[in-house]
Parts: structure tokens; C-alpha cells; sequence
């Protein structure tokens, strides 16, 4: 993230179905930092992109669309005799202030039953098997806990593998 004050507008581009691009986005509104700031769409090849913004005050002409964080993760497949799919959660958080308290929690869904979930972390890094894996029957939960706001926990839904763009509030 560029610093407080940064003259510079840096520009961050995440596809809107997980299927394309493996962002979890939420939004905190009761962050101490201003994070991303939605300032809007593109389609590039027949992919839905959002177009996040930092620095140069971007937040203060888009009231509303700011205090955004993006975390990243990572569908894969392991081949050979023991293959499996993996669910993987970098510990990269684009939009987090250095005075933002955020703690972040998962939880893998497969078939409408629990198949993992981890603890309160700093900073997002869990792998998760995902054993039964298809499109459309596995949802990755992200929680995010505010503790400079007195532990708000906010959370949103990802649809694993789907090719639908999630919505934003």
C-alpha cells in the first residue's frame, strides 16, 4: 500500500468470479485507514474486472467506495498418485493500513458441510484440502475481525470456481 499522503494514484484490478481471478473482497468501514477505493469496472477479454485505487486521495472524491481489502487465494490441483485439490490463502492483504488491527479466519465448505477452518490470524496464510471439489459446490468463508473497532467481524462468501462476478456492497 502506497503511505498516507502518497501524491501517486496506484491502480489494482481484480477479476469479479473466482473462476478468473481468486480475490476475496470486503469491505470495513469502521478501518482506521482509507484501503482500496472502488472506482469502477473493465471488462478485459470477456472477464469482469473491479478497479480499486490508493494514494492521491482517491478516497475523498469517491466517498463511500473506499476502506476496501483485497485478500488472495488460490485454487490448485496435485497430480500423480496421491492427487488432491488445495484450497491456499497468501498472507497478502492489498488495502491494509499500517495502524489497520485486522485478525482473519476461513472456513471451506464442501457439499453444505464444514470441511475446514482455521484460527485468528495477523495476517491471512492457511492451506486447506478440498477433497470432492466441483464447480459450484464449494464456498470459502472469509471473516475479518476489526480490533481497533472493538472486534466488529465482518465476512463474505466465495463461490469456488465459479464463473458468476460476486457482488460488492
Amino acid at each position: 500500500m502506497p503511505p498516507p499522503g502518497d501524491p501517486r494514484l496506484h491502480l489494482f484490478m481484480f477479476a469479479q468470479a473466482p473462476a478468473y481471478g481468486n480475490a476475496i473482497v470486503l469491505r470495513i468501514p469502521d478501518k482506521e485507514s482509507p484501503g482500496l477505493t472502488l472506482i469502477g469496472g473493465i471488462v478485459s477479454g470477456f472477464i469482469a474486472n473491479w478497479v480499486f485505487a490508493a494514494g492521491n486521495q482517491v478516497e475523498t472524491r469517491h466517498p463511500g467506495r473506499d476502506k476496501y481489502v483485497v485478500l488472495i487465494f488460490h485454487e490448485s490441483m496435485e497430480f500423480g498418485r496421491n492427487s488432491r485439490p488445495e484450497i491456499k490463502i497468501y498472507p497478502i492483504i492489498y488495502g491494509l493500513g499500517e495502524n489497520d488491527d485486522l485478525k482473519f479466519r476461513f472456513e471451506l465448505t464442501i457439499g453444505g458441510k464444514l470441511v475446514g477452518s482455521s484460527d485468528w490470524q495477523p495476517a491471512p496464510s492457511i492451506d486447506f484440502q478440498a477433497i470432492d471439489l466441483h464447480p459450484g459446490n464449494g464456498v470459502l468463508t472469509a471473516f475479518v475481525r476489526n480490533d481497533n473497532a472493538g472486534g466488529t467481524v465482518r465476512s463474505t462468501d466465495v463461490l469456488l470456481e465459479s464463473t458468476t462476478p460476486l457482488l460488492l456492497p
